[in-house]
């Protein structure tokens, strides 16, 4: 966006989360991005739509979640012998052979985080959308977008990809409906995460706090 695109109202100060550049912001229109005119960063993103989206993809991510957690996430069969394991039956594996930490790790940040994470923008998206704010709306909006950094279910489906490449030369590999399930579930978080707009959602809950 251009320079002109840049409101000049005090209500409308917000700072760049990269260089702290301060900018007189408005949302952009569908389709078009905001820009840092100082070090690029993307300020905001016009999306229609721009709360029922996110609610819809959170929602979609949730489900496929809870499928994931209560199948079997592969099977591999070698030298005739087949082994299922689930994601909670892989963490509890980490834990048994001594790797505590390990576990824990991607209990937290490929499981509980996302979770929360999705959950928490149902919750949000809900709100502004009935126009009923609530005591911790804006600690959950902070938290929300504070905690997606945190998030590695991209990460981790892209590592189980790679991983089944490699185990694939050695064994055959049978991929479970829980795998399928994660992989939606990290498609659907991302575009839940990238459709939530950090100045929609801020001027939304503003006007509700106003209101009420």
């Amino acid at each position: 966006m251009a320079e002109s695109d840049f409101d000049h109202s005090d209500a409308d100060l917000a700072g760049c989360p990269e260089c702290d550049l301060l900018l007189h912001l408005r949302p952009p229109p569908p389709g078009m991005t905001a820009r840092c005119p100082r070090c690029g960063c993307v300020l905001a993103n016009g999306i229609a739509d721009g709360f029922v989206r996110p609610l819809a993809f959170a929602c979609a991510a949730l489900i496929l979640m809870v499928i994931a957690l209560n199948f079997p996430f592969l099977a591999i069969n070698a030298v005739g012998q087949r082994n299922a394991m689930s994601l909670t039956e892989a963490i509890s594996s980490l834990w048994q052979f001594g790797a505590d930490g390990v576990a824990v790790l991607v209990m937290a940040f490929v499981l509980l985080i996302p979770s929360v994470l999705m959950a928490g923008v149902v919750t949000l998206m809900l709100t502004l959308l009935a126009r009923r704010p609530f005591t911790g709306l804006v600690p959950l909006a902070r938290g929300l977008f504070r905690l997606d950094a945190w998030s590695m279910a991209d990460v981790f489906a892209i590592g189980v990809i790679v991983s089944l490449v490699k185990i694939s030369s050695l064994a055959d590999v049978v991929l479970g409906t829980a795998f399928w399930a994660y992989l939606g579930f990290a498609v659907c978080f991302l575009a839940a995460i990238t459709s939530l707009d950090r100045v929609t959602v801020w001027r939304a809950i503003d006007a509700l706090r106003e209101s009420s």
